[in-house]
């Protein structure tokens, strides 16, 4: 290979890479990959924005115990116990519905993400995490819940209200007919009672 087509492979390289790089950042999902010793790869634009992380925020600090330390009941997550390293360990893919990240200045928010491991040539090399934050998803489920309820209340209220007017049509038929008859008004009055 001549130094002319080293140079050109490089570029092409660089340049493949800046496209991998571009599609990454325009996905809306946060999208992160971990190596074989849980140390962050990658980390795209979205998961920045989600997070308030920068990759570089984990070249001292363990990724587990800044995002993901604390589950959706406030319990302490332990590394061991937590799915991203669990499926990292066994090579496994897993989809989880209902969890929380934490963003850096503290706060958390729901997420619901995917685990796929990273294979280069039939080897595990890592996995990648895509998660996503699910609160107007969340939102919208309680939304249509509230909805359901107060239809349940708008059906049970037409039910009751049906309930009352059928007495008081029989009612106000008997009374028209004592009206209309006296010489049986002492029959209707039996009946209605």
């Amino acid at each position: 290979m001549t130094i002319q087509q080293s140079k050109d492979l490089i570029l092409e390289i660089e340049r493949l890479s800046q496209i991998n790089q571009l599609i990454l950042d325009s996905v809306a999902e946060g999208i992160y990959g971990i190596d074989l010793n849980a140390k962050v790869i990658f980390w795209n634009k979205s998961a920045e924005i989600l997070t308030g992380y920068k990759i570089e925020d984990f070249e001292n600090d363990n990724l587990h115990d800044l995002i993901h330390h604390t589950n959706p009941a406030g319990e302490h997550v332990p590394v061991v116990e937590c799915p991203v390293y669990h499926a990292l360990n066994n090579g496994t893919s897993l989809y989880v519905t209902d969890d929380i990240f934490w963003r850096k200045d503290g706060t958390s928010f729901p997420v619901e993400f995917t685990i796929k491991p990273m294979v280069e040539k039939g080897t595990q090399v890592g996995t990648v995490i895509t998660f996503r934050d699910i609160t107007e998803k969340l939102q919208t489920e309680e939304l249509i819940l509230q909805w359901e309820k107060l239809s349940m209340v708008g059906q049970m209220a037409a039910g009751v209200a049906h309930e009352i007017r059928n007495p008081l049509t029989s009612l106000k038929g008997f009374l028209q007919l004592m009206k209309s008859n006296k010489v049986f008004n002492d029959q209707y009055y039996d009946i209605m009672s």
